[in-house]
């Protein structure tokens, strides 16, 4: 019987000093759902816009975007962001090649200096 009081005694009070805790989580999860459920909602009421607005601006089906190249994108805009990336990755090895280039001339002529200045 004392045994019983006492897992009751401890149970009730672990569960007033965790119940935030519990609680916190789940108002958490409850958020997180509706949220998902809200996205969901965004993305369906989205592509009804779309339709709804491609059907009073009576836009051709010709212009309408049949498929989409990677990651989303159009293929135009994919192939010149790839050429913007690859020049500037070009730009920048170009001027790491010239600084090194420039400091090896500089430490050339300052040796050469030297040489002079210990000569006269």
């Amino acid at each position: 019987m004392i045994r019983t009081i006492l897992l009751l005694s401890v149970l009730l009070h672990s569960s007033l000093m965790f119940g935030n805790v519990v609680s916190d989580g789940i108002r958490e999860m409850d958020g997180n759902v509706f949220k998902l459920q809200r996205e969901s909602a965004t993305e369906q009421n989205g592509d009804k816009d779309v339709t709804w607005f491609k059907d009073q601006l009576k836009i051709s089906s010709k212009y309408q975007e049949r498929e989409r190249g990677i990651f989303g994108l159009s293929w135009p805009h994919f192939i010149t962001m790839i050429f913007l990336i690859c020049s500037m990755i070009i730009a920048l090895v170009a001027m790491v090649v010239r600084h090194r280039r420039t400091k090896e001339l500089l430490n050339l002529l300052l040796k050469e200096e030297k040489e002079d200045g210990i000569k006269s």
